[in-house]
């Protein structure tokens, strides 16, 4: 088959704060390739989708501030990922 690079074409989260409050953040993120259909199979984003969203740097900003909100500097923040395997070299 041929090579691709992976590329984030989403971001989810949720932030569960001490009262049990959630709070959600969810971005699409153009990934400025064609998404293989055996990708779009699995995740069901298409390049439709992703057409004119922003670009992963600023959707990671952006994911990054919401993080941080309301929340100290000295707190402690805690991920959990999931279906993230492979994608520790590029979050790192």
């Amino acid at each position: 088959g041929k090579e691709c690079t992976p590329r984030i074409v989403e971001i989810g989260a949720c932030k569960v704060n001490l009262n049990g409050k959630k709070e959600y953040f969810e971005a699409l993120i153009d990934p400025q390739m064609n998404i293989p259909v055996e990708a779009t199979n699995i995740h069901h984003i298409s390049d439709a989708m992703v057409k004119g969203k922003p670009l992963f740097k600023t959707v990671w900003q952006d994911f990054i501030n919401w993080v941080r909100k309301d929340v100290p500097d000295s707190a402690e923040i805690r991920f959990v990922g999931h279906n993230q395997e492979g994608y520790d070299r590029v979050l790192a």
